[in-house]
């Protein structure tokens, strides 16, 4: 929509909200507000004049932290209780001295407006600071912290009429922007640099932000504020008062914006480089100078990018259609919103189980690690068992087959000697068990004779003079080599 076309539908609009809630000429029922960024970095305008040959320098008396300040101000000229919003936190200091109790102060990650904050500054500073005529109306542009459900539905249990301006037409439309906030700002730097000049050790942070805006909005006089509203033909309703010099139609547009009236223009999606020049579709240059007087690129499309819509119409917020489909849009927001909860609590569940699973799956194998170490060692145990009992069983086989070699020594032996004992009587060998049996033996000293004879066999003469040889230590000879010594 182009711009000229944009106006002419917006008053017509605006002329019909005012007849129908009957506040086309009570500028003390007409609002506007709007938030405005001091970032410290404000300079002043005027010059100082010091001595020649000499430096002369201006104190930084204001921090550098971001600040945000929601003006309203009233078409019969006055400010309503501004909303102070600082980045990260509140001071830690006495922030609110010297400045009235119906300011609102409040925070964000930011340091900028956002719907809960708007909400807030809507139901305890302009509501209860609008009067108490019904209805009124607070013009303002459709920035998203403006819109909600809460705030549409206490404008609309209050009376209280919400118009959202046109996109990009704040400049020329909006009484804050046209004639308020420039000289509001002027005067906060002078009163800031004002106070550089007169105390060189002078500076104040954020904490004495309000005292000094405060300052600055007391210097705005009331016709200022009245002026805006003036130039932006909202009170008095004049549209014939805008300053159309402000107002430029474009040269050209893409195929993505522009109308079907307006010459087709092509870019590259990929660089954003101009396809066919477009001040020739516009015929302000020749074919000639179509390779010379090349526009910059612009920025590429991506088909995929979620656009920003931008509000083309003035529009009445505080409306059932507008509350309604907030209301869907919110419902949507809730299910989608729900929906991936629900997708997360089932990936939280199946990343739990698997973890879970996983957790088992980890205790098994350390389990089933540990029985194999357990029967590792157990083996271990065993095969030290079987090979000490093995080598024990060795150690008895060979025990066992030295004495078997042994007794077959001793057996042979006995048995060879035995051999050798033959009775001179009886005539009977030897056995190896005769001593064990009782049985004795006992051989002829005399050297050439070498007879041996059982003790049974030897007659009672022959025993007592044995007996008697082994008492006195003497040789015994036998019957048979000396039988003599038997003779009576």
């Amino acid at each position: 929509m182009s711009s000229k076309k944009m106006l002419d539908e917006f008053f017509p609009f605006l002329e019909g909200v005012l007849d129908k809630y009957g506040i086309r000429d009570k500028p003390h029922r007409i609002f506007n507000c709007d938030e405005t960024g001091f970032t410290g970095k404000e300079a002043p305008r005027a010059k100082v004049i010091g001595p020649r040959g000499g430096h002369l320098f201006r104190r930084k008396t204001v921090s550098a932290d971001h600040v945000t300040a929601h003006l309203c101000v009233s078409a019969d000229g006055h400010f309503l209780p501004p909303a102070i919003i600082y980045k990260g936190s509140l001071p830690h200091q006495h922030y609110k001295d010297s400045v009235p109790s119906s300011w609102h102060f409040g925070h964000s990650e930011n340091g900028y407006m956002d719907r809960d904050l708007f909400h807030k500054w809507f139901v305890n500073v302009f509501v209860p600071n609008c009067g108490r005529e019904r209805p009124v109306i607070l013009v303002m542009d459709n920035h998203d912290s403006h819109i909600s459900i809460a705030v549409i539905e206490k404008a609309i249990s209050e009376g209280i009429v919400l118009l959202g301006l046109p996109g990009h037409s704040t400049h020329i439309l909006q009484p804050l922007d046209v004639n308020i906030i420039s000289p509001l700002k002027d005067a906060y730097t002078k009163v800031a640099a004002g106070l550089g000049y007169l105390n060189t050790a002078a500076s104040f942070g954020k904490a004495k932000f309000p005292v000094v805006l405060k300052h600055a909005m007391d210097k705005i006089a009331p016709a200022t504020i009245v002026n805006g509203f003036a130039k932006t033909g909202i009170c008095p309703f004049s549209p014939s008062v805008i300053d159309t010099s402000q107002i430029v139609e474009p040269t050209f547009r893409d195929d993505a914006n522009g109308g079907p009236d307006e010459p087709e223009v092509r870019t590259c999606g990929t660089c954003g480089s101009y396809i066919t020049n477009p001040l020739v579709r516009r015929g302000l240059i020749s074919n000639s100078l179509a390779n010379i007087l090349v526009p910059p690129p612009t920025k590429p499309q991506n088909k995929q990018q979620k656009r920003t819509r931008v509000v083309a119409e003035g529009r009445l917020i505080s409306g059932n259609d507008m509350l309604s489909q907030l209301k869907e849009k919110e419902e949507l927001a809730e299910k989608k919103k729900s929906e991936s909860e629900k997708r997360k609590t089932e990936m939280e569940m199946k990343r739990k189980l698997k973890e879970e699973d996983d957790r088992m799956k980890k205790i098994k194998r350390m389990k089933e690690k540990e029985e194999r170490e357990a029967r590792k060692l157990k083996d271990k145990e065993m095969k030290s068992i079987r090979k000490q009992k093995k080598k024990e069983e060795q150690e008895r086989k060979q025990k066992e087959k030295v004495d078997l070699k042994r007794k077959r020594l001793f057996t042979e032996e006995q048995i060879m000697s035995a051999s050798m004992y033959v009775c001179g009587d009886c005539r009977e060998k030897g056995r190896p068990d005769d001593e064990i049996n009782g049985i004795l033996w006992f051989g002829c000293d005399e050297e050439t004779c070498g007879l041996w004879f059982h003790e049974h066999c030897l007659t009672q003469q022959a025993k007592e003079y044995l007996w008697e040889s082994l008492e006195n230590g003497e040789e015994w000879f036998c019957h048979r080599c000396k039988p003599w010594l038997y003779e009576e």
